[in-house]
């Protein structure tokens, strides 16, 4: 079916971003390995405004914990 949607045929990479728009990382700045406990992933969109990037959350769901 027609919509007017063109879908963007890039594979899909899960990612987390640390930072946006560096070029080269401040002096005397390094970035350790860390880790966190995950209770839900969240699926996120970001829109690109004159103001800045707004981030709105489309859905949430819980992960099984197992021991």
């Amino acid at each position: 079916i027609e919509c007017g949607v063109q879908m963007d045929m890039r594979p899909y990479n899960a990612h987390v971003t640390l930072m946006r728009k560096v070029s080269q990382l401040p002096e005397g700045l390094a970035i350790r390995p860390f880790s966190w406990v995950a209770r839900s992933f969240v699926l996120i969109e970001s829109s690109t405004r004159p103001e800045g990037v707004r981030y709105e959350v489309i859905g949430e769901w819980p992960l099984l914990v197992t021991d």
